[in-house]
């Protein structure tokens, strides 16, 4: 597996300690960061707690559901490897079952979806940011030319009014890490292997 380098935020409601508890039943280690309305969550490692393909850090923590009170959640990513740089905003929201929807950036093409996993419009993300007429601003951050993912993604989250942009390139070092639960680990590395033992019988 090539070596991957994450960091970023996602911005989620709630208060810190009922954040904090939900990093505890995850798989990702992470720094808890309040951010004015917001709570920040700072991936503290390149790795998820369990094995492949279930390792990348980003979809364990956008794909994670959120408790009703803390939906929306906001991320804002960005991933380095041998291939380069990838920006990633996702979004999970819903009433009653969470989705996450996705977008990326990468150098030379810009904005861009990921098929087959769905895309947050235009209207979906700035409602979530509780800022439903930036709708105008979002899309020009969208469209707008950048240089590198840093850049993209400061652009959409100063167009959604977001605090904490500063977030993108991690926690500030005094803020400690909150670490998953051993047995939340386990619970999900004996799941995913069912999964997979489900998987390689078809």
């Amino acid at each position: 597996m090539r070596p991957v380098n994450v960091r970023g935020v996602l911005l989620v409601k709630g208060t810190p300690s009922e954040t904090e508890a939900w990093v505890r039943r995850g798989v990702v280690a992470a720094h808890v960061v309040p951010a004015g309305a917001w709570v920040g969550i700072c991936p503290a490692e390149s790795q998820t707690r369990v094995g492949e393909p279930y390792d990348a850090v980003v979809p364990a923590l956008a794909g994670h559901p959120l408790r009703r009170s803390q939906r929306p959640g906001i991320g804002f990513f960005v991933t380095r490897d041998e291939a380069g740089e990838r920006g990633l905003l996702t979004l999970q929201f819903g009433r009653v079952r969470p989705s996450t929807a996705w977008l990326a950036w990468t150098p030379g093409r810009g904005t861009h979806t990921l098929p087959p996993l769905p895309a947050p419009s235009i209207a979906d993300l700035a409602a979530a940011a509780g800022r439903p007429g930036a709708r105008g601003r979002v899309l020009e951050a969208l469209r707008t030319h950048r240089a590198g993912a840093d850049e993209w993604l400061t652009g959409v989250m100063l167009a959604l009014d977001l605090p904490a942009v500063d977030l993108i390139l991690g926690a500030p070092r005094a803020v400690p890490v909150t670490e998953p639960e051993e047995k939340s680990v386990e619970t999900f590395a004996s799941l995913t292997a069912d999964d997979l033992r489900e998987e390689q019988t078809r």
